[in-house]
């Protein structure tokens, strides 16, 4: 499939990666919209941590095209977006009903090896 890299700080391409194969847990999404954050924009300027290349782009929505085996609730087809923000659920702040100030605060969706979104 085709999806946008980057490849290293200031450099951009379209090429082929591999297909996602979903694990137990997770399923693959069809993306039919996706937005640009500053994520993104500090990926490709370089004010990143992490390592490259990666696959931008963790605010979408698409259509459900496959669920992993343990996946309920969701449907081939079914219209979804993504939340990518991973809360840990016992930090003061999640337990105070303000996981948007987590202490241990994570995202997916900057992929490196996996395309698939896991449900949490």
């Amino acid at each position: 499939m085709k999806a946008v890299v980057i490849e290293k700080p200031g450099k951009v391409s379209v090429k082929e990666i591999q297909y996602p194969k979903p694990g137990k847990d997770e399923i693959i999404i069809q993306v039919k919209n996706c937005g640009a954050c500053g994520t993104d924009f500090h990926i490709y300027n370089g004010d990143y941590l992490g390592s490259y290349p990666i696959v931008p782009g963790h605010e979408i929505s698409g259509i459900v095209v496959e669920l992993g085996s343990d996946v309920s609730g969701l449907k081939v087809g079914s219209r979804v977006t993504a939340d990518p923000n991973i809360y840990c659920c016992a930090c003061y702040f999640c337990r105070t009903n303000r996981a948007n100030h987590c202490q241990n605060w994570q995202a997916r969706g900057e992929w490196r090896r996996r395309y698939a979104w896991r449900i949490p």
